[in-house]
């Protein structure tokens, strides 16, 4: 599971079977994160190991 939150709660949210590798996590990114983004909106990327 993949997620996001904000500070009003609300996440953009992913599953798959399996490991998240790059090209799953890019797909999150690219078809789930973005679309929910919002002007002045900040991502940061925690432990991040998926290059």
């Amino acid at each position: 599971m993949i997620s996001s939150v904000r500070l009003d709660g609300t996440s953009a949210c992913m599953t798959c079977p399996g490991a998240t590798d790059t090209e799953v996590f890019q797909a999150y990114v690219r078809e789930v994160l973005v679309p929910t983004l919002r002007p002045g909106d900040i991502v940061v990327l925690d432990n991040l190991v998926a290059i």
